[in-house]
């Protein structure tokens, strides 16, 4: 592999890892409002479907822990990509 391309290799995986921090932050944001959504519509006794129902579409968990691990699996990438 010549410079240039071990260059735009690790060019392409920084940019890659930069968009899944992005990620990753819009998630956690988005999960930061939806407990505040859900919390104020408690308060404001909202009807317990209403409340399941905002508990189940706002549980995005799972995808914060995906892109959590594909921010630890391009780490690594980009480390060993350096090292070559």
């Amino acid at each position: 592999m010549s410079s240039d391309e071990a260059i735009n290799s690790i060019r392409i995986k920084t940019g890659s890892l930069r968009r899944l921090f992005k990620e990753r932050a819009m998630y956690a944001d988005e999960v930061v409002a939806g407990q505040r959504k859900v919390a104020s519509m408690r308060e404001a006794n909202a009807e317990r479907y209403d409340v399941a129902q905002q508990v189940r579409v706002r549980a995005p968990a799972r995808i914060v822990t995906d892109s959590e691990a594909l921010t630890h699996s391009w780490r690594f990438t980009r480390k060993r990509a350096l090292k070559e």
